[in-house]
């Protein structure tokens, strides 16, 4: 009997517990302490993680602190007899790292990127040479229109993986494999072009439609798909000094949202065969 491994989650404060009780064994306790002074099954300064006779992996996550060590032992019993087996260690750390780029980042650098080009051909006009792209509504004082926004409208998981994989690669340097995992998300991004111009407004409306067009391959490098473009013209006679007109561009896609870790490279596998 052992404990076979001990994996700490990537997502910290957890300890995944795998365990090989005898076949003779009729239950089973793991117990856990800060030092290795195990005094029996029924250690009072010990925490009893699992006591039972049917899981043989299970999660601790039984206020664990992230960077202590911590001590494992497996007690079985057959019978009367309860069996002891040696003491394994692990650390919980936090080690996956975030993945998937931003659709909204990446479609306000774009659109950022291409209305610059768009100025210098003479195709678009502002006042102070250049178009700003922003995240959210401007302010009507101190700002010089036009002005795009790219606005974060929705976000929801959509499609999986089989067991929530999105990908997986082996670092040869490291001997390690690197694990994605998460789901493609929809997501709802709103573009709108303030102008103080209605024929302007056409303009912009149409920029912002040949750009997302001319970056499609550029998304799509991101992870970014199923890209689906609605525009609509709205104008406001009464909430500011002056007739504010807007195009309104709803733009929807999917978009890879996930978390990566890192996992040991298995080398071999150990098989026990019971009675045929």
């Amino acid at each position: 009997m052992t404990i076979a491994l001990l994996r700490p989650s990537p997502v910290g404060n957890a300890i995944r517990v795998f365990i090989t009780p005898p076949q003779k064994a009729e239950r089973w306790k793991v117990m856990r302490r800060m030092d290795e002074a195990f005094r029996d099954e029924n250690d009072p300064d010990a925490v009893c993680i699992y006591d039972g006779c049917d899981e043989k992996t299970f999660l601790d996550t039984h206020f664990l602190t992230n960077g202590k060590t911590y001590f494992y032992r497996l007690f079985c019993k057959a019978g009367e007899t309860w069996m002891v087996d040696d003491t394994k260690s692990a650390v919980p750390e936090c080690t996956f790292t975030s993945g998937g780029e931003d659709p909204q980042l990446i479609l306000r650098d774009r659109l950022d990127y291409g209305l610059a080009e768009l100025l210098k051909r003479r195709q678009l006009h502002h006042p102070h040479g250049k178009i700003p792209v922003l995240t959210a509504p401007p302010t009507f004082d101190g700002t010089t229109f036009p002005v795009v926004v790219v606005q974060f409208t929705s976000g929801a998981s959509a499609e999986y993986g089989v067991g929530d994989f999105l990908g997986e690669s082996l670092d040869e340097d490291d001997d390690e494999w690197e694990i994605d995992e998460g789901w493609l998300s929809q997501v709802q991004l709103t573009v709108v072009a303030w102008s103080l111009n209605a024929d302007e407004r056409i303009r912009l409306r149409r920029a912002i439609e040949y750009l997302l067009i001319a970056n499609m391959s550029v998304l799509d490098a991101s992870g970014i798909s199923q890209i689906s473009l609605q525009q609509s013209d709205h104008e406001d006679y009464q909430s500011y000094a002056v007739p504010m007109y807007q195009s309104v561009s709803t733009i929807s896609c999917l978009a890879p949202r996930y978390v990566g870790h890192r996992e040991d490279r298995i080398r071999h596998v150990n098989l026990q065969i019971k009675g045929v």
